[in-house]
């Protein structure tokens, strides 16, 4: 059974969550030819102020050194 862990900023809508789990179980389960209900899919929102890129946290080009 697949496992999809996604990690992704917080702050989408639950219609935006659900759209994106229904899409890429789709994807998966065309791709590897297995029923959707073989395949799971955990979301971990992050927040904001614990996500850096490029040693910068967001909002990016903020520097909180």
């Amino acid at each position: 059974m697949p496992m999809i862990n996604v990690e992704l900023l917080d702050g989408r809508t639950d219609e935006m969550k659900v759209r994106l789990i229904q899409e890429v179980t789709e994807a998966m389960s065309k791709t590897l030819e297995i029923e959707k209900e073989e395949i799971d899919i955990i979301l971990h929102e992050v927040e904001r102020k614990h996500w850096a890129k490029g040693g910068v946290l967001w909002p990016w080009g903020r520097d909180y050194r």
